[in-house]
């Protein structure tokens, strides 16, 4: 069950549900609104920017992965033999 004011976890279990082109707006006190298209967060590893794919194949050893959005990258480890915990 989604919490209601979850609006994060609400926002990707409705794009799970229905993909579309749903956004989401965050901002912060430190930043101004940011919105972010729903279906980013479902990135594949090509679809990833430059920088996060070296940071994937740079990773080794035991990596946790936990409360980071959909699990994209838990997915490229899955698929490359990196170890989850």
């Amino acid at each position: 069950m989604i919490d209601n004011k979850d609006v994060f976890g609400k926002g990707l279990w409705q794009y799970h549900q229905s993909p579309n082109d749903q956004k989401l707006i965050t901002w912060t006190n430190l930043t101004v609104e940011d919105p972010e298209t729903l279906s980013y967060f479902f990135r594949t590893f090509d679809q990833m920017p430059t920088l996060e794919k070296k940071a994937l194949e740079l990773a080794q050893g035991k990596i946790l992965d936990i409360g980071c959005g959909t699990g994209c990258r838990g997915q490229y480890f899955q698929k490359n033999s990196v170890l989850l915990e």
